[in-house]
């Protein structure tokens, strides 16, 4: 029992030490704090923005489309059943079926060949039936329900644009693997500015410091205040640039609302979850890790005399 209450007195020490430093220097710690809110900015946005995109309905109508062919000799009432049986599938939000004879009369009129098309003596178009995707469906799970429509008896052929939903999957990815870099690299800036003013702030300090080395104080105890320090510094800024990107979100809403209204979508820019949770979290770890290690490193070169 005694341990743990040591190790509380000692990290509380620490704590209050590492409050009374950054009071000490406002303006320096005003200054720290609003270089790391900014520099979280970026990778917060892109984040959100990613995070948002994928949940959301954002998507051209077009381009979930499957075009499925049936077959020449389908009856009629087959065709009513297979229709039916599609409306109720919780995959499919929009049904369009188009009849030969319409689709022929469409063909003719768009077509150089309609004197051509008027010498047939048969029909050569199928009946059609343009299905929509549900916006929930992921690509993988469009390709599949493609390939159940055609198992069935009735459908000839189901057509599925594979080549764009692959060039969305790459692209996908290829943004993934942006924001990855993005945040990595200014996350090293923000540990970079941390690491800077610890040892900065350790030189500024040389005397007292080696005064604690010279009355027995170790270099944990000399190491938490710095960390602790770092952690302030580093949740508050990263409170500070969650509140900056939902300034930005909100006075860049407007012009998104009326640039996704003409896709027939809603696409509302917030702040993901993952970006409130992970931003902060990972923001800190990092930043106490480098510092404990600058400020170790650091103590190394300081001898006492």
């Amino acid at each position: 029992m005694s341990n743990l209450s040591d190790i509380l007195r000692h990290q509380s020490s620490g704590l209050r030490e590492a409050v009374q430093q950054t009071l000490a220097q406002p303006f320096t710690s005003l200054l720290t704090i609003f270089s790391i809110a900014l520099a979280l900015c970026l990778p917060g946005l892109l984040l959100s923005t990613l995070e948002q995109m994928q949940q959301s309905n954002i998507s051209i109508e077009g381009e979930r489309k499957i075009n499925v062919f049936l077959k020449m000799d389908s009856a009629d009432e087959t065709i009513m059943g297979l229709v039916n049986q599609l409306t109720n599938d919780e995959r499919i939000i929009k049904l369009e079926q188009i009849n030969p004879d319409a689709a022929l009369a469409s063909l003719r009129e768009k077509s150089e060949f309609g004197n051509t098309l008027d010498a047939l003596t048969d029909n050569p178009l199928p009946t059609t039936l343009i299905l929509t995707a549900a916006t929930t469906l992921e690509n993988p799970a469009i390709e599949s329900l493609a390939k159940e429509l055609e198992s069935y008896r009735e459908v000839d052929q189901a057509r599925l644009d594979s080549e764009y939903l692959q060039r969305i999957a790459q692209l996908g990815k290829f943004m993934r693997t942006l924001v990855t870099i993005v945040a990595i690299l200014f996350l090293a800036l923000v540990c970079l500015v941390l690491m800077n003013n610890a040892r900065l702030e350790i030189l500024r300090r040389r005397e007292e410091i080696e005064v604690t080395k010279l009355v027995g104080g170790t270099d944990g105890y000399i190491i938490r205040p710095f960390v602790y320090q770092a952690l302030i510094l580093c949740f508050i800024g990263s409170l500070l640039a969650l509140l900056l990107i939902s300034l930005i979100f909100s006075a860049i809403s407007p012009a998104l609302a009326d640039l996704v209204s003409g896709y027939q979508s809603t696409f509302e820019l917030k702040i993901g979850q993952k970006t409130r949770l992970y931003l902060p979290i990972i923001t800190v770890l990092a930043a106490v890790t480098a510092t404990w290690i600058t400020v170790k490193s650091t103590l190394k070169n300081i001898y006492i005399q």
